[in-house]
């Protein structure tokens, strides 16, 4: 079993988004609490991106958000990312079923 966060982001800038998005998979996923991390394009609306955050459990999602609570470079690098997105439209919490 696996925890995955969706979020769905509308970019203002494509190519800083992405950019911002490899450098929090580069220097804060796994300190974040995540096992991995994936960026998808919609098909149908090439504007909105999903962002997947995948946690081994509920326990290493708790520690992503007390990261971003406690972490003063993430809280820095959050509000850079924020600044570059027009809306979080979405957020869901998925449990992955292994079989």
């Amino acid at each position: 079993m696996a925890v995955v966060m969706r979020v769905h982001w509308r970019p203002i800038d494509v190519d800083k988004f992405i950019q911002y998005h490899r450098e929090f998979h580069d220097q804060h996923l796994k300190n974040a609490g995540a096992v991995d991390m994936k960026l998808y394009q919609h098909d149908t609306d090439h504007n909105l991106y999903i962002a997947e955050a995948v946690f081994e459990s509920w326990a290493g999602r708790d520690a992503w958000e007390a990261y971003f609570k406690t972490n003063t470079s993430a809280q820095e690098f959050g509000k850079k990312f924020d600044a570059n997105v027009q809306s979080e439209s979405n957020r869901e919490m998925l449990i992955r079923i292994d079989y």
